[in-house]
């Protein structure tokens, strides 16, 4: 039982030590030899005697009210690509698809190598690993729109799911003491819907700012006026742009969630169908709103599973396990 007690001290309740004595083939014959009736009874002794570990910061992890700049930093480094793009189209050059995929998987790349905090415990993977997630967010943004302002708004939109990803992470890890799974659940069930909430907010702002900014400077706000520049900003994209943009920035942002909780292939998976919806809306570009639909529906059921993942004790302190793995 000793090789165990480091997970034991992190157990969030006795049934996460159950389940760990269960793996390990323990049953109730070697429960009764320590005079218990059920495994489950053994492991709420060993979780009612093993002191708890104080929850220590952990050297990789970014504190919320530090990650602010780094995922600003990440957010600079995308909308200077972005602005990069919008640029080349206006000196008259056409640019094919690959190349805004390449830029911005590149731009990936190069914030994970300049900003230490960039990405948390999926900086730990195989250079495979990284590259591919790093082409699965080129893919997502050069995909979900056309280079312009909504992919402007897009690209600094990574910046953003970085730091809401950070802080959710940060706020789990503060919960991790709670007394039991369901206590932990039911401080963190309100904590997801207002990171998403919060994000979809600051995404269609920015998507509407730039689109403004796009307008006046093409000369659809002649008028003094600034209500008139808003308005012709805003209108200047469809509604299916709109549903668009939204269903990629949820995407993006699962993808950021799932990866800071220690689930990197989970993230990617996220990216990889989200990529495949753009690409349905590029081929069926008549049926933009039957795509949308259908891709709302899909991303709704990874949502639900997503819901679960997050919500789970284990998605926030994934690496300390790990490391009392290789201890024991």
């Amino acid at each position: 039982m000793d090789r165990h007690r480091s997970f034991y001290a992190d157990a969030v309740d006795a049934l996460d030590i159950a389940v760990q004595l269960e793996r390990d083939g323990v049953g109730p014959s070697t429960a009764g030899r320590y005079r218990h009736s059920d495994v489950f009874s053994l492991a709420e002794e060993l979780y009612a005697r093993v002191p708890r570990h104080a929850l220590e910061p952990e050297e990789d992890e970014t504190p919320a009210r530090r990650g602010l700049v780094p995922a600003a930093a990440v957010g600079l480094l995308y909308l200077l690509a972005a602005l990069l793009l919008r640029a080349v189209p206006v000196v008259g050059l056409t640019l094919p698809l690959v190349v805004p995929l390449a830029v911005y998987a590149f731009v990936h790349g190069a914030a994970a190598a300049l900003v230490p905090s960039f990405g948390g415990p999926a900086r730990r993977g195989s250079w495979a690993a990284r590259g591919t997630l790093a082409l699965g967010v080129g893919a997502l943004l050069a995909l979900a729109q056309p280079v312009g302002p909504a992919q402007i708004a897009l690209a600094l939109g990574v910046g953003m799911a970085e730091g809401c990803a950070t802080w959710f992470r940060h706020i789990g890890r503060s919960h991790l003491q709670a007394r039991s799974t369901r206590e932990f659940r039911s401080r963190m069930r309100p904590v997801l819907p207002v990171t998403v909430l919060c994000f979809l907010g600051l995404l269609a702002g920015l998507t509407a700012v730039a689109s403004t900014l796009t307008s006046a400077y093409g000369g659809h706000g002649g008028s003094d006026q600034a209500a008139t520049l808003v308005e012709a900003g805003v209108s200047g994209l469809t509604p299916a742009s709109w549903a668009a943009q939204g269903l990629a920035g949820v995407a993006l942002l699962l993808a950021f969630l799932l990866r800071r909780c220690g689930r990197g292939a989970s993230g990617l998976g996220v990216l990889v169908l989200a990529c495949l919806g753009a690409v349905a809306a590029r081929a069926i570009p008549g049926h933009a709103g039957l795509v949308a639909c259908g891709c709302g529906f899909l991303l709704a059921v990874v949502g639900a599973w997503a819901w679960t993942a997050l919500l789970s004790p284990a998605s926030h302190r994934a690496l300390r396990e790990h490391r009392a793995a290789h201890r024991a």
